[in-house]
């Protein structure tokens, strides 16, 4: 595997990668009212408001949402998007909205979507977790009950709990196995088993069935195209790698999906330095890292990302010692106080550590 492709995954892929594939099961796109419905109308209105959101034309995203929520008021795509609309309003407070969320779901007569909606916007993920088995205790539509399991398997999974996210979303799937939502989380969590090939096929699946869905924002499909790419340079497939990061840069859907926010911009970069890297093109690939540097506050975990293929960049593919010496310096400042710091990348801290005292310890005296 590729010592500089690895750094750029966001999540370890440090897995041995078993031979042949495992066939995946295919579905089509669920046609539940809740996420679609009642009426081709209300969804190409959905498609309609999401397109007009993420390219800031608020009063056209107004009158789409208001139009469906007035024929399908208990339409969950509708619901989102009213949500996300709430949030980009200028002048908004998270922390007021999650307030007001919370009081809903907790009020008498409460309904399962206030809790749903309420547990998207939680940020204590235990709580999230609390408002989900709450709704799941009461006997819902099968629907309904697979977008609960859904939200909690993801809510699982944030907690640290795999098992118990797998089986949420086992659950979910059973009812409703056409949710592009859920079929996504199952991809992401196939990439813990052995063989990547199947979330790789999975995802490539879903990419296509998800490209002119209201249901699915730009950000997670772009986020979908570099999962897939950093899939294919963990399969050793650097041409296939930079098939899915051309797709990225083009913008596929005629118009559907505006540009990739800085973040993923900035993952992009990475994982194009990662396939010079080793084509033997270490400047050019520098040269990359440093387009992304540009994109992302270095206190982030992009950030951060971006300095650890700095370092490694200089240390094995430019010999430039002194300067990976510095990068790593400034790799371990970043982490220093840093919050959220998950155990992947707490051994990135440790790696760091240990590449620095090497190299310190090999310089002249």
């Amino acid at each position: 595997m590729r010592a500089l492709a690895l750094t750029a995954l966001l999540a370890s892929l440090s897995l041995v990668v078993g031979c042949g594939s495992t066939p995946i099961e295919e579905w089509e796109p669920s046609t539940s009212a809740l996420w679609r419905g009642p009426t081709e109308e209300v969804a190409q209105r959905c498609l309609d408001a999401r397109i007009a959101l993420e390219r800031g034309e608020r009063s056209a995203a107004r009158a789409a949402l208001d139009a469906v929520l007035a024929e399908a008021p208990d339409n969950l795509t509708a619901r989102f998007l009213d949500q996300e609309y709430e949030l980009t309003e200028p002048g908004a407070d998270a922390a007021e909205l999650l307030a007001e969320a919370r009081a809903v779901a907790a009020a008498q007569g409460r309904s399962t979507l206030d809790a749903l909606l309420a547990a998207r916007l939680e940020t204590d993920q235990d709580a999230a977790r609390l408002l989900l088995e709450g709704a799941l205790a009461s006997e819902l539509p099968a629907d309904l009950e697979a977008a609960c399991r859904y939200a909690l398997a993801y809510v699982q999974l944030q907690l640290g709990n795999t098992s118990a996210a797998n089986d949420e979303l086992a659950r979910s799937l059973a009812l409703d196995p056409g949710a592009q939502r859920a079929r996504r989380l199952e991809a992401r969590l196939a990439r813990g088993d052995r063989d990547l090939r199947p979330a790789r096929a999975m995802l490539d699946y879903w990419l296509d069935e998800a490209e002119l869905s209201p249901v699915i924002s730009s950000d997670m499909w772009y986020g979908a195209l570099l999962e897939l790419a950093e899939l294919e340079l963990a399969l050793d497939e650097p041409g296939d790698a930079e098939d899915v990061l051309e797709r990225f840069a083009e913008g596929r859907g005629e118009g559907r999906f505006r540009s990739p926010s800085d973040r993923r911009l900035a993952i992009s970069e990475l994982l194009w330095a990662a396939i010079l890297a080793d084509d033997g093109e270490a400047d050019e690939a520098l040269e990359r890292v440093e387009r992304a540097r540009g994109l992302v506050s270095p206190a982030s975990r992009t950030g951060r990302l971006v300095l650890i293929d700095k370092a490694l960049l200089n240390e094995l593919y430019l010999s430039r010692e002194l300067d990976a010496i510095a990068a790593w310096e400034a790799v371990l400042e970043r982490f220093d106080g840093a919050t959220g710091v998950d155990t992947d990348e707490l051994l990135r801290a440790l790696e760091a550590r240990v590449r620095l005292a090497r190299l310190r310890a090999a310089q002249p005296r």
